[in-house]
């Protein structure tokens, strides 16, 4: 039986390449997401203990006018940061979104060629039965007539 060759191996090959560099492009996607997800929410903590602060300054009554601005400058900075975490992580939400369009295209066009691979394989392997069952049944009538002759 002849071995099975899928003409378009190569191609195949460098599709599999494709997805794989489309996969990991997804994942520092999701890893950069990750790291201003974390910086939002150190952000938020801070936020949260400057408010804190604040408020047990303003209950004890022991804080004075340049103390209370310099806190609310602290505070405009960590609105200004998270408003900018927040445009970064609607960037990389897009950016992630995109990622997500590439991959599935590559790897349709992966299976593309692994169906075709698959079809082709099937139809080689039916030609050589077929051809086998050819070869077989022409030894057989070669015996049988090589028998029946005196």
């Amino acid at each position: 039986m002849r071995r099975f060759t899928f003409r378009l191996e190569t191609v195949l090959r460098i599709r599999e390449q494709e997805r794989d560099e489309r996969k990991r492009e997804l994942e520092q996607a999701y890893a950069a997401r990750d790291i201003l997800l974390r910086q939002r929410d150190a952000l938020e903590a801070e936020r949260q203990h400057l408010g804190a602060a604040l408020r047990e300054s303003l209950q004890q009554g022991s804080i004075d006018a340049d103390q209370m601005l310099a806190w609310r400058r602290y505070e405009a900075v960590l609105n200004a940061q998270r408003e900018y975490l927040t445009k970064q992580l609607s960037a990389i939400e897009g950016e992630i979104e995109k990622r997500q369009l590439a991959l599935m295209e590559a790897n349709r066009e992966v299976r593309i060629l692994e169906v075709l691979r698959d079809k082709q394989r099937t139809a080689h392997e039916k030609q050589e039965r077929a051809r086998e069952g050819k070869k077989l049944d022409e030894i057989a009538n070669r015996r049988s007539h090589g028998l029946r002759e005196p």
